[in-house]
């Protein structure tokens, strides 16, 4: 990890760097720059918005997703709210 975090060459950078790089170019993210606080706090809550966002839509549509072999219904609306508000804080 030290070396990661002195971005020092490690054994895995052939295989993971071009992977690394692609998702820096796909979010507009500059490996060079470093956050401001109000960057990252910016960037937190809206990670958490996202996943809130989805985690409420899986549990929303759990009846038309796929990998359902009981065929379980959706969750209710305010109950899958409170369990993605729940899990995403």
């Amino acid at each position: 990890m030290t070396r990661v975090f002195n971005r020092e060459k490690t054994f895995l950078d052939p295989l993971m760097r071009p992977i690394e790089k692609l998702v820096y170019r796909l979010t507009g993210v500059d490996e060079t720059k470093e956050m401001r606080w109000t960057e990252y706090a910016g960037a937190t809550l809206m990670f958490s918005a996202v996943t809130m966002v989805v985690l409420y839509l899986m549990q929303a549509a759990a009846n038309h997703l796929p990998l359902n072999p009981q065929k379980l219904a959706a969750v209710a609306p305010d109950l899958a709210f409170n369990t993605a508000a729940s899990f995403t804080n």
